[in-house]
């Protein structure tokens, strides 16, 4: 009698028991628009704009919108967070 499909002597195909995703590169990581970044900042959008047009903010043009990579806006923070060993009290 004839089979379809496999041979008896192939194994079924198994699937890993746990799958890992892989780390998304950081020119992949979704893009903040400014409405976005005025939230995170708790400053308006034209603010982030200004910002943005002037070099002080990092962002860039896509088409004719800004757009923001949530780890520069991450770091513009934090190098613009006081020192906390240099306070003074």
């Amino acid at each position: 009698m004839a089979s379809c499909g496999r041979a008896a002597t192939q194994r079924p195909l198994q699937r890993p028991s746990v799958f890992v995703m892989p780390q998304t590169p950081p020119f992949l990581e979704p893009l903040l628009d400014a409405k976005s970044v005025a939230a995170i900042l708790g400053v308006h959008q034209n603010t982030v704009l200004k910002l943005t047009r002037s070099g002080n903010l990092p962002g860039f043009r896509l088409g004719r919108y800004w757009r923001f990579r949530r780890g520069d806006i991450a770091n513009w923070v934090a190098k613009r967070l006081p020192d906390e060993r240099s306070a003074a009290y």
